[in-house]
């Protein structure tokens, strides 16, 4: 089976089973993708893995000129759907874990910012489930993170980490039919600093053949930013990034 066979396969199996691996990913860009999907039927989900499949495929086999890029989207209407989807009105739900933390601090809070943006239901609530309370909204400090993934990454796969940058960690290790280096960047202290707390990808070779940068969100055509992790979900996240990092790999057949 190919590559693209393989990454299908894996769409529509996480597709009926609800986007396990999607869901695991503390990251507001992925809870706005599954907030639309889950007002999908089963059948919507699993018709919607095929389609992004579809573009997946036609988007890695040559860059697409965007009337090429909406004359299949068109073809593709759950696809469409949910890239054309309107931001809507401000929602907690979509908020990082640093921007919940600014807006605990403010006079009144953020049942302050509820009233005074007329949030109700589903808005008010905070990013489940991987934030389950706003008091849980405290941002983890950058070397408890490193310290954590790394930690993790280096139990599964071994290696040599070093840093590259004032906020760029790389780990090398070797994998059974080659080697893989990961770059993990990590955001800066503080509330007030950039909302992203983790952005990763990693490359591999196996076989004597290169893969390009990529990362596990990239199968869903979405960034790999992560920045609802808290001091009480770090341990789960370097986990969760373990997993993922498997998973990616394990589409290179």
């Amino acid at each position: 089976m190919d590559k693209a066979a393989v990454a299908r396969v894996h769409r529509r199996e996480e597709a009926a089973q609800g986007f396990p691996l999607l869901r695991g990913c503390p990251s507001t860009v992925v809870l706005r993708r599954l907030a639309l999907l889950d007002t999908m039927s089963d059948l919507e989900r699993r018709v919607y893995a095929d389609q992004l499949s579809v573009l997946a495929e036609a988007q890695a086999a040559a860059p697409l000129a965007p009337a090429g890029r909406m004359a299949l989207l068109a073809r593709l209407p759950l696809v469409a759907g949910v890239e054309t989807a309107a931001p809507g009105r401000p929602d907690l739900r979509f908020q990082g874990v640093k921007s919940l933390a600014r807006l605990a601090a403010e006079p009144g809070g953020i049942d302050a910012f509820i009233r005074m943006q007329g949030l109700a239901g589903v808005a008010a609530e905070p990013p489940l489930p991987h934030v389950p309370t706003f008091e849980a909204a405290v941002p983890v400090a950058p070397g408890r993170l490193r310290k954590a993934v790394l930690g993790s990454l280096q139990a599964r796969f071994g290696g040599t980490a070093r840093k590259v940058g004032a906020d760029l960690e790389q780990l090398e290790a070797a994998l059974p039919r080659g080697r893989m280096v990961l770059n993990l960047g990590l955001g800066g202290k503080g509330v007030g600093a950039m909302s992203r707390q983790l952005h990763y990808s990693l490359w591999a070779e196996l076989d004597g053949v290169r893969m390009a940068p990529t990362a596990y969100e990239t199968v869903w055509l979405l960034p790999a930013l992560w920045d609802l992790i808290t001091v009480a979900n770090v341990e789960a996240v370097a986990a969760h990034l373990v997993r993922v990092v498997e998973a990616r790999l394990a589409l290179e057949g």
